[in-house]
């Protein structure tokens, strides 16, 4: 994502979007597997739903957010936001796997 605030050739940050787009679908089967690894026996389905609503609400606010900030301060400030979310949600996964 801090990549994209940086690139101003056009080609080359369509070429970036879309590349971060296939890496963050390539996740999506390890998040399905943590989810029924994590979950209660018999509760897989239910943990997998709440998981992918609270994915979903995440998906309906984070645009309004981001350009929010982008309006305060610049879409550089917004998408580095973003970044650092991102790499807080990768350590929380982490951590989770580990305290389970």
């Amino acid at each position: 994502m801090y990549i994209i605030t940086q690139v101003f050739h056009e080609t080359l940050l369509i070429t970036f979007v879309l590349a971060f787009g296939f890496v963050q679908g390539l996740s999506i089967p390890a998040i399905v597997s943590l989810v029924k690894d994590m979950s209660p026996p018999g509760a897989a389905g239910k943990s997998y739903g709440a998981v992918f609503s609270f994915a979903m609400l995440t998906g309906f606010f984070a645009p309004l957010l981001v350009g929010y900030i982008g309006d305060l301060y610049d879409l550089g400030v917004s998408f580095s936001f973003l970044t650092v979310v991102l790499f807080f949600g990768f350590v929380f996964s982490v951590l989770a796997r580990y305290f389970k």
